[in-house]
């Protein structure tokens, strides 16, 4: 996990967002991915494409931290609690997914709860209902989960805005098929995505070379290409 240092600019509001090929790819084509990447004060290394480019472009070795393993720990130790606001999925799989939740974190009072199809306007509207809330999840696609964390971190000065993932929120729901421990372990969740989601294999397919052809790109422009 990579951590802003502990002075911020900004108010009380702070953000959790995570790192993969796919987002990394986001965010060269969208700023506000970027923007968001940038305002974060912890970053996941969620895939393993990211550890490999710290790896080799930063030359550091850092540990990979799989959001969807962390928002579960998180989850078990009693961390989320006090009023949350819950963004994400379709209204079937959002509702199905706070049910759980509740459950699973009596100590959290889930204030406000909607599927990720809304305008722009609607959620300001809503996270201005809620802006002491001391949670915001959200899990949508990218860029428009980054879009509303910083709605979000600029209206609720006192939550962790927490970019928790689609593909999360989507295993509490019941809606996507968890991994066994061993896959994780392994680094083989991108397989075990192309063969019970079929959906993601384009993502895979076309992202990883992109991700590559990015990286070798940014990694030129600033001389690690070139043995400096």
């Amino acid at each position: 996990m990579i951590r802003r240092p502990v002075t911020s600019p900004w108010a009380n509001s702070a953000c959790l967002g995570y790192l993969n090929a796919h987002v990394y790819n986001q965010s060269v084509i969208h700023p506000l991915v970027a923007a968001f990447l940038q305002r974060c004060d912890a970053v996941c290394l969620d895939g393993i494409g990211a550890i490999v480019a710290v790896s080799l472009f930063g030359r550091v070795c850092l540990d990979r931290v799989i959001m969807h393993q962390l928002f579960d720990f998180s989850i078990a130790a009693g961390l989320v609690r006090g009023p949350v606001v819950l963004f994400g999925l379709s209204a079937e799989e959002i509702t199905s997914t706070a049910r759980k939740l509740r459950r699973a974190a009596p100590m959290a009072d889930f204030v406000a709860i909607h599927h990720g199809f809304h305008q722009d306007q609607e959620y300001r509207a809503i996270l201005q209902d809620h802006a002491d809330a001391s949670l915001v999840l959200i899990g949508m696609g990218s860029p428009r989960s980054e879009q509303i964390l910083l709605f979000a971190s600029e209206i609720c000065h006192r939550a962790l805005c927490w970019h928790v993932g689609a593909g999360t929120l989507k295993q509490w729901a019941g809606t996507k098929r968890r991994a066994p421990a061993l896959v994780p372990q392994l680094c083989l969740e991108w397989l075990h995505r192309m063969i019970f989601e079929p959906q993601t294999r384009t993502r895979y397919m076309t992202g990883i070379p992109l991700f590559v052809r990015h990286l070798l790109t940014a990694a030129a422009a600033s001389g690690h290409g070139s043995g400096e």
